[in-house]
C-alpha cells in the first residue's frame, strides 16, 4: 500500500499474490507510481486507488500499468474516486470477476490495448466522462463489428438519479495482443 503522498515509485517485476484486500493499493496523493511487469494475482483488489478527502491530501493521479497479469481477483482493477490521468497499457486483465472498475469522477484515463479475457464483467463504471478506451481485446463481443459498447450508470442528476450510460472502445482489436511478461 502506497500511502498519503509517496510519489513516483517503480514496481516492476513481482508476484503479488494472495492478499485479504489489495495487491497494489494507491492511496491519495501517490502521483507517478509506475507498475510493469507485474503478476498480480487472487486479491479482493489487483490494482486499487484511494482518494483522501479526510485528511486533505487529495487524490491518487498519473498511475502508469504496463504489461501486468492481473487475474483471479474480486476486482483487477478498481480506479476510485476521482483517479485521473492514469494509463492502463498492454495489460491481461483476465479471470477476474470485474475486470476494470472506474468510479466517479475519475476522468481522462486511458485504456489501451489490454485484453480483457473470461471476467464475469469485462469493465464497468460509475459516472464519468472523457476516458480514451482504444484498440482493447474483449473476449465477449458477440459481433467483431464495430465499436465496443461498455455500459455503466451516471448518477447525481437532478431529475432522474439514476440513468445507463455507455463509454465506447471504438476500434477495439479483433485478435488477443501479444502481451510480454
Amino acid at each position: 500500500m502506497l500511502w498519503r503522498g509517496a510519489t513516483y515509485n517503480q514496481i516492476h517485476n513481482n508476484e503479488i499474490l494472495n492478499n485479504e484486500v489489495c495487491g497494489v493499493g494507491i492511496s491519495a496523493n501517490s502521483d507517478y507510481t509506475c507498475l510493469k511487469w507485474n503478476i498480480i494475482k487472487n486479491n479482493q483488489f489487483g490494482i486499487y486507488t484511494q482518494i483522501g478527502l479526510s485528511d486533505g491530501m487529495g487524490y491518487p493521479d498519473f498511475i502508469n500499468a504496463y504489461n501486468n497479469i492481473i487475474s483471479y481477483n474480486d476486482y483487477g482493477i478498481y480506479l476510485g474516486l476521482q483517479s485521473s490521468k492514469n494509463k492502463f497499457i498492454l495489460n491481461n486483465i483476465t479471470d477476474n470477476e470485474v475486470g476494470l472498475f472506474i468510479a466517479s469522477a475519475s476522468n481522462n484515463n486511458r485504456i489501451w490495448k489490454n485484453n480483457f479475457i473470461n471476467n464475469k464483467l469485462q469493465a464497468t463504471f460509475d459516472t464519468i466522462f472523457f476516458n480514451i478506451w482504444i484498440r482493447n481485446y474483449w473476449d465477449n463481443r458477440s459481433i467483431n463489428l464495430g465499436p465496443k459498447i461498455i455500459k455503466g450508470t451516471i448518477k447525481n442528476i437532478p431529475w432522474k438519479p439514476l440513468i445507463n450510460w455507455i463509454n465506447l472502445d471504438l476500434f477495439p482489436s479483433k485478435k488477443p495482443h501479444n502481451i510480454k511478461q
